[in-house]
């Protein structure tokens, strides 16, 4: 089958995964496989132990790629994919670092060179998309690796955008599009980035497992 046959790949990066309060990304993955996408798990770190409290926390950790603790063949393919991104692509990166002023420069290069990592990672996998589930540093690693391998990405904001720290700006600009959990977040985006803010935005609440939760009297 040629690239034009076969079902999107799709990167579905969550921060600290599997964590106890994840249980709404578990029951999304499910959503997204009922719809014809497997998507290609992957997370900034490992989450405590202790907070890996569900049944299916096992299976998530053997399926996800994790950007910590960085490896040897991880380092080299994310160089290699910052190196073959050429001067656009290092165009576009230090475009996003001078953005980028609120994180300070050391930690600047460190998110930098994640995203080469995070590049790598998509040039092996063949994703098409990035989906990150973080408005955070993560949302920054993201859009580096966008710069240095042209895979677009998107964002879902959970909660008030202050609270997931400076750029975002830089962090949305960029974005293919983004997913607020409520309308409320969705005017507060455009309210606050204005011309920054990516032109698609789509809202969708976090739902319940209805087979589970079902309301036995009208409200």
């Amino acid at each position: 089958m040629g690239d034009a046959d076969r079902s999107v790949r799709l990167g579905y990066l969550v921060p600290e995964f599997p964590g106890q309060t994840h249980i709404f990304f578990w029951r999304e993955i499910a959503a997204l496989k009922r719809l014809g996408i497997e998507p290609v798990l992957l997370s900034s770190r490992e989450a405590d132990r202790r907070l890996q409290s569900h049944d299916w926390s096992a299976d998530a950790k053997a399926r996800t790629t994790y950007l910590v603790p960085l490896g040897a063949g991880a380092l080299l393919r994310g160089l290699g994919a910052a190196l073959g991104s050429g001067a656009a692509g290092w165009r576009q990166a230090i475009m996003l670092a001078r953005e980028a002023r609120g994180h300070g420069k050391i930690r600047l290069a460190g998110l930098a060179l994640f995203g080469a990592v995070l590049a790598g990672h998509a040039r092996r996998l063949r994703l098409d998309h990035i989906h990150c589930h973080s408005c955070a540093s993560t949302a920054l690693v993201t859009a580096f690796a966008h710069c240095f391998s042209g895979v677009p990405y998107s964002l879902t904001l959970h909660g008030a955008l202050h609270d997931y720290g400076p750029d975002q700006a830089a962090k949305w600009r960029r974005a293919a599009f983004g997913v607020a959990i409520t309308r409320r977040l969705e005017v507060e985006l455009r309210e606050t980035l204005g011309a920054a803010c990516t032109a698609r935005i789509e809202v969708a609440p976090m739902g319940v497992d209805l087979a589970r939760f079902a309301r036995e009297a009208a409200q």
